[in-house]
């Protein structure tokens, strides 16, 4: 099992952490079975981090977003008293999070995990272009390879549909 675990020391840190994720699909437009790669990237504590995914573009997306809130929840005694700020190229994804519209039934699942994440998370979304996305960084080196490996965030058992914090995140 792979577990994140940060460890903040100094005071060279902000009140205000920027976080980055992205989400990308090497198939058609509204292939679920497309593979696909997300991460995200927090710059002020070095962390970078990418993995292969399935999915549509916009399911990447909020994919690549859920693994930043998992990474956060699962550090949240070491990220207390921090604001997050989340910045993405994912117009879609970011749109419906701030303005509560358009919503397709096949990201409603995805959508609905972020609003829990939220209640328990503090933190914003805005959109950047692409060039500004430190998450995207490297991404050209980085082969997009399917893992031979389970990675799981925490311990519990989960299934499908379980809410934040009751399990591994499914990519």
């Amino acid at each position: 099992m792979l577990y994140f675990e940060i460890m903040i020391t100094g005071n060279e840190i902000p009140d205000v952490l920027r976080c980055y994720f992205f989400g990308s699909s090497f198939g058609l437009k509204d292939d679920a079975t497309s593979n696909g790669i997300c991460g995200f990237a927090i710059p002020d504590l070095g962390v970078l981090y990418k993995n292969g995914c399935k999915g549509t573009l916009y399911e990447s997306q909020y994919k690549g977003l859920l693994v930043l809130l998992k990474f956060i929840e699962n550090n949240i005694k070491s990220l207390r008293g921090f604001e997050f700020e989340i910045l993405t190229n994912a117009a879609v994804v970011a749109y419906q999070l701030t303005h509560h519209k358009s919503i397709s039934h096949t990201l409603k699942d995805c959508y609905n995990m972020v609003l829990a994440y939220r209640s328990t998370i503090p933190f914003r979304i805005s959109w950047i272009p692409d060039h500004e996305n430190q998450a995207l960084s490297g991404l050209l080196e980085t082969p997009p390879l399917n893992s031979d490996i389970e990675i799981k965030f925490d311990d519990k058992k989960s299934t499908k549909g379980d809410r934040p914090g009751k399990g591994h995140l499914w990519l």
